[in-house]
């Protein structure tokens, strides 16, 4: 196995995953004062236009007109994005879940041992597989270091071994 690689195989250092999931905080900002000034601008025509009205009813009609025209614009530069943002979330949810699934089905009916270690030799992972193999199950191997089923007379010599592999971050079997 991999020592790089998650469950599904993905390589975890991948810098790409979050492309195109980045909000233009300037593009956001520009737009926004933009459709502040015009609104604005729009509501004050408006308000000339009426006959003189009291203080509060001006500030009444004045947060109405801006609410009605402002509201176009948050939904166009606001909402849209960060709903486009959470529906691509979701479906890379579903498709690391999906992979999940088809790897937890292949490994839990193979004939193989499949197992991963994280970087302390630790097993993180060990398919239905070991039971037959060494006896023990899944479970158990679980609370198990890599190094703690060699023999003890070569444990550390092999310990050491395992880790600069692990160190050179290629696949080994």
């Amino acid at each position: 196995m991999s020592t790089d690689a998650g469950p599904t195989g993905r390589d975890e250092s991948d810098q790409g995953r979050n492309r195109g999931l980045r909000v233009r905080p300037v593009r956001l900002v520009v737009g926004v004062a933009a459709g502040i000034f015009l609104a604005e601008a729009a509501v004050m025509f408006v308000l000339r236009s009426l006959p003189p009205l009291s203080p509060a009813a001006a500030a009444v009609a004045d947060a109405a007109l801006l609410t009605t025209l402002l509201l176009p614009l948050l939904v166009v530069l606001v909402y849209r994005p960060f709903r486009r943002q959470l529906e691509e979330r979701e479906a890379a949810a579903l498709r690391v879940a999906d992979q999940d699934r088809r790897f937890r089905d292949i490994a839990e009916n193979a004939i193989e041992w499949i197992w991963e270690v994280d970087a302390a030799g630790r097993y993180t992972y060990s398919s239905p597989a070991v039971e037959s193999i060494l006896g023990y199950t899944p479970e158990e191997m679980l609370h198990k270091h890599f190094y703690d089923l060699f023999h003890p007379e070569d444990r550390e010599q092999m310990k050491r071994a395992a880790f600069e592999v692990f160190a050179s971050k290629q696949p080994f079997r």
